[in-house]
């Protein structure tokens, strides 16, 4: 009896193949699962411009120290420091190397700030543009499916 049961419900599901068949046609046909595809690796693309903005705050935060330490201090080198030193002339170099050391970490700190932002700016607004155009056309998609009334909760099922 068990096995006739049995029997009987692999038949019903075996008769409902060919509409499933018929579904996975469909879909394929509109490209729904490259489309589904492409929206959620954008979640994992944007998740990924998350962690870039974690990761750079070191370098940020080390921009910022610098920025606060500059000029460099070379009051202790300064010319009424040295000048009773027998060799102040050869001494009083330090106090331009330190001066040049400073303008230099300060135009790196520029370089820093305009890079970081530019470069990152240029990629983020790359991404943004391919990013809305997958939207579109998977807002596309879904209004083509309703006007096919294809239910796209079936391809989800």
């Amino acid at each position: 009896m068990e096995i006739h049961q049995d029997i009987q419900h692999l038949e019903e599901r075996l008769t409902i193949l060919p509409k499933l068949e018929e579904k996975e046609k469909r879909f394929e046909g509109i490209g729904i699962e490259e489309h589904l595809r492409e929206k959620s690796q954008l979640i994992h693309e944007k998740q990924i411009f998350s962690d870039l903005g974690e990761r750079l705050n070191q370098y940020r935060v080390l921009h910022n120290e610098l920025n606060e330490s500059l000029p460099v201090d070379s009051t202790f080198v300064a010319r009424k420091e040295i000048e009773k030193l027998p060799n102040s002339e050869i001494v009083s170099e330090i106090e331009n190397i330190l001066r040049n050391l400073s303008n230099k970490l300060g135009q790196l700190g520029k370089d820093f700030d305009g890079y970081l932002s530019e470069q990152i700016v240029r990629v983020k607004d790359r991404w943004n543009a391919r990013r809305s155009n997958i939207q579109k056309a998977y807002k596309n998609l879904l209004r083509e499916l309703q006007k096919t009334k294809i239910d796209s909760t079936e391809f989800i099922e």
